[in-house]
């Protein structure tokens, strides 16, 4: 029997679809020339993504890989760094892959972990005494020599706090083009040099897909990431994990009042939106979802006090401004409140519909308005209930019937779990 034979497109489709499978990609690294030649640019696109934080080794073989394609001028400036203590760490053995110009992920925090290690290992392997000043000089360097051997970024993790502007010219002609950017400050930081940070990006690409602001406390930097934002037209993704808790989009912003959110001229192309448990008033609640309008199609919504955000003048705003709404998921309401809930959302076509009650009291498998909902508008495939609700806890009756309805329309049942929960 003769075995298929793939065509080279098909093979990396394969190949690319295990991306994030770091077993699968080594494997495919001895097969064969051709295989090997299409994973190895995937494995090197981000190649600490695939390293145990915890297996020091492998960041320390990384770095020395990148070290090994250094070009001339870059090594012999590294050298000099070292200085007393250093063995040519060089691979006297020419390298198969320019490594360097494959990199298409910059994680800041991630390169400057590994060069720490990196320098752990050679300080111990060379009986060098730690210089912090020397680290600090290597670190720049080594960033500035990754950078310059790198293509193309799709992707940039970025610390606002970090001063480098050389880093950063050395970096804008391969960020043109940049879909996911992350912005976070470890610590304080000074506000010239984040200010500086914030509108480079501003200024070097407008065709982002996704923003993630992280770890960023206070109000001092609201007008700069609103002009960022308002600069990027195809934003379709915007992050706001401002807490310690990993809850997305625009979560306990104080710094981002009425005022400032009405300086958006619309947020194109967004598609899903998070506004879980935040502590921005029903105004401003109510004014993201009118400018997120028809692309909108995904919205989570929920809070400890349902009187904040989920009220009449929200729901209003959301059936008037966001039809085509298919995925709907609220959390911390009261029965009652999803009473009031299904009087506005009869008129979407939802295809995933999450409900989570605030108190271990009572059930939605009775809810007139949600019954009716999928009785008739028979579009519904999925519907989540929290771990709050009577169906989870009490074995009867009714809940054979509710679980007889929901398969008679094709409703799959599934525990919903909002991040603020768990």
């Amino acid at each position: 029997m003769t075995l298929p034979t793939f065509n080279i497109d098909i093979i990396f489709e394969i190949i690319n679809e295990l991306k994030d499978d770091g077993a699968s990609l080594f494997n495919f690294l001895l097969l064969n020339k051709q295989i090997c030649e299409l994973t190895i640019p995937i494995l090197w696109e981000n190649p600490f993504k695939l390293c145990n934080i915890e297996v020091k080794s492998k960041h320390y073989l990384i770095i020395q890989t990148y070290i090994n394609c250094l070009n001339e001028d870059d090594y012999k400036k590294f050298i000099s760094i070292l200085k007393r203590g250093f063995k040519d760490h060089k691979n006297e053995i020419p390298l198969l892959f320019e490594y360097g110009k494959y990199l298409k992920e910059f994680n800041i925090r991630d390169l400057y972990n590994a060069v720490s290690t990196w320098y752990e290992i050679f300080k111990k392997k060379n009986n060098v005494m730690k210089s912090e000043s020397k680290v600090i000089i290597l670190k720049n360097h080594l960033f500035h020599s990754i950078m310059r051997q790198s293509q193309k970024l799709n992707c940039l993790n970025w610390n606002i706090g970090f001063n480098d502007e050389n880093l950063l010219e050395i970096m804008q002609h391969k960020i043109k083009d940049l879909d996911y950017l992350t912005l976070y400050c470890d610590g304080k930081c000074e506000i010239k040099i984040a200010k500086i940070n914030i509108n480079f990006f501003k200024n070097h690409f407008q065709n982002l897909s996704s923003l993630k602001i992280e770890k960023l406390y206070g109000n001092k930097f609201t007008e700069d990431f609103i002009s960022l934002v308002k600069s990027n037209n195809n934003l379709k993704e915007f992050i706001f994990d401002y807490g310690v808790k990993k809850i997305l989009v625009l979560r306990s912003n104080e710094g981002l009042k009425f005022e400032g959110i009405d300086s958006f001229t619309s947020f194109n192309n967004l598609k899903k939106l998070d506004l879980t448990f935040n502590d921005l008033s029903s105004k401003v609640t109510t004014l993201i979802i009118k400018k997120a309008g028809n692309n909108l199609s995904s919205l989570t919504i929920g809070e400890e006090d349902n009187k904040k955000s989920i009220n009449d003048d929200t729901l209003i705003a959301l059936t008037q401004y966001c039809p085509n709404i298919n995925s709907l998921s609220i959390s911390g309401v009261c029965n009652k409140g999803f009473e009031m809930i299904f009087k506005y959302i009869k008129n979407f076509r939802l295809v995933t519909l999450q409900l989570y009650q605030n108190k271990m009291k009572g059930t939605i498998m009775n809810l007139e308005g949600l019954l009716n909902y999928i009785e008739y508008e028979k579009s519904l495939s999925t519907l989540g209930i929290g771990r709050n609700d009577d169906y989870w806890h009490y074995y009867n009756y009714g809940r054979d019937n509710f679980k007889d309805f929901l398969d008679k329309h094709n409703v799959r049942l599934i525990l919903y779990k909002p991040k603020f929960y768990y």
